[in-house]
């Protein structure tokens, strides 16, 4: 009996991969009584994941949206660091800028800016260098994103219903690309799909 590992329909979610950028900040800013003096506004196409901030006198740091709408995020003591339980999604557009009030009134920002796909549990990727042999099937997984990340390959004879397939996968020495292997026992077509998420 003939039989086939297609391949066609392994693309999963991008057409071309981009690797987004991942920069650890330490961002200072400051306002005087009445002006801002040095504020921090989310570049375009970024992400601020804002973990951590530590306030230098008695004055909230305030988030303002494009619509110049306010939200002031409270200090809790003065100069001691300030975690957040879960950082703080800023996206591009929105400024961040210390409460006017006093002469050189002082925060410092902790976080990282990102590109919005390292933030969402689908991560785009393509297979690439594929091939198969009997019934193995193999190549490598190109990821959009060096960030790490839960790989599956699944499996479906006719594209509707889709079951895990036994596969190995391992990263390799770039981090986004990932070695598979999987067998199949189906006598005919075989479609292949990975499903990738970022780890938590």
């Amino acid at each position: 009996m003939k039989r086939e590992l297609t391949t066609a329909l392994v693309l999963a979610c991008a057409a071309s991969l981009a690797y987004g950028a991942i920069s650890p900040s330490i961002i200072h800013i400051e306002s005087g009584v009445s002006s801002y003096t040095t504020t921090y506004t989310v570049p375009t196409g970024k992400v601020f994941v804002w973990s951590a901030f530590r306030c230098y006198a008695n004055y909230d740091i305030e988030i303002k949206a494009p619509d110049n709408t306010v939200d002031p995020i409270p200090y809790t003591s003065t100069a001691q660091l300030q975690t957040f339980q879960l950082p703080l999604l800023i996206p591009e557009g929105y400024m961040l800028r210390v409460k006017t009030g006093a002469a050189g009134s002082k925060a410092t920002l902790y976080g990282s800016v990102v590109d919005p796909t390292d933030l969402y549990v689908g991560i785009p990727n393509q297979f690439n260098n594929v091939a198969s042999a009997g019934t193995s099937f193999s190549g490598l997984l190109a990821l959009a994103s060096p960030r790490p990340a839960r790989v599956q390959i699944e499996e479906s004879s006719d594209l509707k219903a889709w079951g895990s397939s036994p596969a190995t996968v391992a990263r390799t020495e770039d981090a986004g690309l990932w070695q598979f292997t999987t067998d199949t026992a189906a006598t005919s077509n075989s479609f292949f799909r990975a499903k990738v998420s970022r780890k938590k």
